[in-house]
């Protein structure tokens, strides 16, 4: 990331999106994926990465 000079995100950075139940390990439960978009797009805006409109 440091060499390609672009931001990282990672769910284990963020208490907020720790915990959130996987049910077949790859996908989350579909309350679980609201709630993790809502919570990133915060996190994106409190970043600067996108537009905080």
């Amino acid at each position: 990331m440091e060499q390609s000079n672009v931001k990282a995100y990672h769910f284990e950075d963020y208490p907020q999106l720790q915990n959130l139940t996987l049910p077949e390990w790859s996908h989350l439960k579909a309350d679980h994926a609201d709630y993790f978009t809502e919570e990133l797009i915060k996190i994106l805006k409190q970043d600067n990465a996108i537009p905080n409109q």
